[in-house]
């Protein structure tokens, strides 16, 4: 099969919006002349498309083997590399892409990417903004240089940076996703609302912008507000980072007891502070899956929830509905408050579960059944406890 022919049909097939029969048409081609160096740029960029990453390192590694002073090598080895999340690796090949071409305005944009990924900001700007010295129009490095102010504090240019992108790619979804966020960080959840929904109308498929809707909903509440911040703060730090501030706000409130222990005239500073950092912990355990409740009565809401998260509130609903029934059944019944207080600790247990599922689950099938099977079990375990008082002579 001719090399020509075959990536027309490829290019069709991908405007098509039909990756795996263009990489078929690749493959067919290579089969005749495997060390075709745009076949297999060609075939590695499809098989990314498709998260076949084994086939897709395999076709970018041949390819830089074949055509090692080609920029274009190095640039979709990087790619396949960020697409597993290899940074530093994906660095690496970036920056040779670079070497070979320092006028490559993707390259830098890619390379502005994993910088942020690396939590490097300072130098992810400076790439972004090297691209768009090149190349003012190009869409990942505008919505990169936005992402880095972001990431650098600077909320001011980064709203400017991001009205300038939307002004310029009106038609690219990724840039008013990037509104939305910026917005979002700005407390403006009613802005990063219109800016996701703009980015779903231009594509209604796009899980990112449906999930920054959902976060945007979220944030017209004040307390889930404090946490985003809280989110959006801590995103600006490296992976140990993260989890060295995480351990040390676990720990916070043991260790301000211990000090109010030592040291009694504290106390009534110390202990409220405390108490505090407890509920901003678990905070983060039960908000977000209890906010989902009360979206299930709204229109938009409805839509941002994915399947799995609409049974987990749907569940913690019914658990709210079924422990205020039996608990007010058990005091209306005579039967007293450590009956009704048996009741509502079975009711808190399985919303411990389902608050941390809700929040933690990454499975739809697992948020979904998982939150099922939780709500049944203890149901029965209410009942039981229900009935058991009841019937007691």
């Amino acid at each position: 099969m001719d090399s020509g022919e075959a990536l027309l049909r490829a290019r069709a097939y991908e405007s098509a919006g039909r990756p795996k029969e263009a990489l078929n048409e690749i493959r067919r081609a290579l089969a005749v002349d495997p060390e075709d160096p745009e076949l297999l740029f060609y075939a590695s960029r499809y098989a990314t498309e498709l998260d076949d990453h084994a086939d897709a390192m395999g076709y970018a590694k041949t390819l830089v083997g074949v055509a090692p002073d080609l920029p274009l090598a190095h640039f979709q080895l990087g790619v396949v590399y960020l697409s597993i999340n290899k940074v530093k690796e994906a660095e690496e090949a970036m920056r040779a892409a670079i070497g070979l071409d320092p006028q490559f305005d993707d390259a830098w944009a890619v390379l502005s990417i994993i910088l942020t990924k690396r939590s490097r900001h300072k130098e992810a700007l400076e790439a972004a903004e090297t691209a768009l010295a090149i190349d003012a129009e190009n869409s990942t490095a505008l919505n990169s240089r936005t992402v880095a102010l972001n990431n650098l504090g600077r909320r001011v240019d980064a709203m400017d940076a991001a009205k300038m992108a939307a002004r310029q790619l009106p038609d690219d979804t990724n840039t008013h996703q990037m509104m939305g966020w910026t917005a979002l960080r700005s407390g403006r959840a009613n802005d990063a609302m219109e800016s996701f929904k703009e980015a779903l109308r231009l594509d209604p498929t796009d899980q990112d912008a449906r999930e920054g809707l959902l976060e945007a909903l979220r944030g017209r509440f004040w307390p889930y507000r404090i946490l985003l911040n809280y989110y959006f703060w801590m995103s600006r730090f490296g992976t140990q980072a993260r989890w060295a501030i995480a351990i040390g706000i676990t720990i916070l409130p043991r260790a301000l007891r211990g000090i109010s222990a030592q040291y009694p005239q504290l106390g009534p500073f110390l202990l409220p502070l405390a108490a505090v950092v407890v509920i901003f912990i678990w905070t983060q355990w039960f908000l977000a899956p209890l906010i989902n409740v009360s979206l299930l009565f709204h229109k938009l809401g409805r839509y941002a929830l994915t399947k799995g998260q609409t049974a987990n509130a749907l569940c913690i609903l019914v658990l709210l509905a079924t422990t205020l029934v039996l608990s007010v059944g058990l005091l209306l019944a005579g039967r007293g408050t450590d009956a009704a207080s048996a009741v509502a600790i079975v009711g808190a247990i399985c919303l411990f579960c389902l608050g941390g599922l809700g929040t933690y689950s990454k499975t739809e099938g697992l948020l979904k059944w998982g939150s099922v099977a939780v709500l049944v079990i203890f149901e029965l375990i209410q009942l039981v406890v229900f009935l058991g008082v009841m019937l007691r002579s």
